[in-house]
């Protein structure tokens, strides 16, 4: 005789559970919190006599949150070397995004709450080198931090023609 399943039943370790029959072949679950679960898998096999329900599967899993990932670039102003354009990108991980902050380096930021702009203009009022940061926490607090720096060389003084244009 052929075993075909029946019926079966996942428990997930924190209380829930769920029950298929024959036709269901995936089950999904999420977890509230990181911790680690035991994981039972159990079916009912039917037979010619009957049905035989062998030993669940157990399987040990570890659940933890992915952090949000982010990616911070830069460009110059073709007009102003003091004014920058900062690109944003935030992915959310296992939870959304609570908060950003762009530090700019020079004692100032930017910052809010939820989705991230694209784009974040600044203009930096002198010459220097500059750590700019921007962080995403998601609504777990789990943060990400990156860092890029940039440096503002001095304007170079523009000569002056000394010699008049004679007419």
């Amino acid at each position: 005789g052929k075993d075909v399943p029946a019926g079966c039943v996942v428990e997930w370790g924190d209380g829930q559970k769920d029950k298929g029959d024959s036709k269901t072949t995936v089950f999904r679950h999420a977890y509230s919190k990181e911790e680690k679960y035991k994981i039972a898998v159990s079916a009912a096999l039917k037979e010619e006599k009957g049905f035989v329900s062998p030993e669940p599967l157990v399987f040990d899993v570890a659940v933890t949150a992915e952090k949000p990932s982010v990616g911070l670039t830069k460009s110059v102003s073709r007009t102003n070397i003091f004014e920058y354009t900062f690109t944003l990108k935030a992915k959310e991980g296992s939870y959304p995004i609570g908060e950003w902050e762009l530090s700019f380096g020079d004692g100032k930021s930017e910052s809010g709450k939820g989705e991230v702009p694209k784009t974040v203009k600044h203009v930096y009022e002198k010459a220097g080198s500059y750590n700019a940061k921007f962080t995403v926490a998601d609504t777990q607090r789990a943060a990400v931090t990156k860092s890029l720096s940039l440096k503002i060389a001095p304007p170079k003084p523009i000569a002056k023609d000394k010699g008049a244009a004679k007419q």
